[in-house]
């Protein structure tokens, strides 16, 4: 987490991995779509969207001509999405979701739920019984997501949407 923006913005703008709006902006405090925080994460790890031929239609909200189409699609097949009718592709994304695509990409296990003594962490707005608790510890662990504001370590914000910025890191 010790690295800007400008840096993370810089790098994988020259893997070709994220873009920014005409006039070379990006944005960056600006909350992330589902669709666009899934693309970035794919495209990271070397996805390319024309490999996809077949469509499965696993979504309602998903049509096969849509940009974001093959990028979901292929989510998808690798177990990062749930299996429900609808995404929201074009909704802004949590922190705590973006964390769990994540996770869900590498494959790490996360346990469903913690005992109080697994956790080390003292955020007033998550606690140890939280659903979303594992993904924050977890990414805490991995270095992965911090508190929002550095200056006010006291709280994750683990709802709040997750930045064009942020996703970089």
């Amino acid at each position: 987490l010790g690295t800007t923006y400008a840096e993370t913005i810089q790098y994988l703008q020259d893997k070709g991995v994220v873009q920014g709006y005409p006039g070379y902006l990006f944005y960056p405090e600006k909350s992330i779509t589902r669709a666009e925080f899934i693309k970035i994460l794919l495209k990271n790890y070397g996805f390319d969207p024309n490999t996809v031929t077949t469509y499965s239609n696993h979504y309602i909200d998903v049509p096969k001509d849509f940009w974001f189409a093959p990028y979901i699609e292929r989510a998808f097949e690798l177990g990062i999405l749930e299996d429900k009718k609808a995404i929201y592709p074009n909704e802004p994304i949590t922190r705590v979701e973006a964390i769990e695509y994540v996770f869900n990409l590498l494959g790490v296990s996360l346990p469903r739920m913690l005992n109080e003594s697994e956790w080390t962490l003292s955020y007033n707005d998550v606690s140890y019984n939280a659903w979303f608790a594992p993904l924050v510890l977890y990414a805490q662990n991995y270095d992965l997501l911090g508190p929002l504001d550095p200056t006010d370590t006291n709280y994750f914000r683990p709802i709040q949407k997750l930045t064009r910025g942020e996703a970089t890191l």
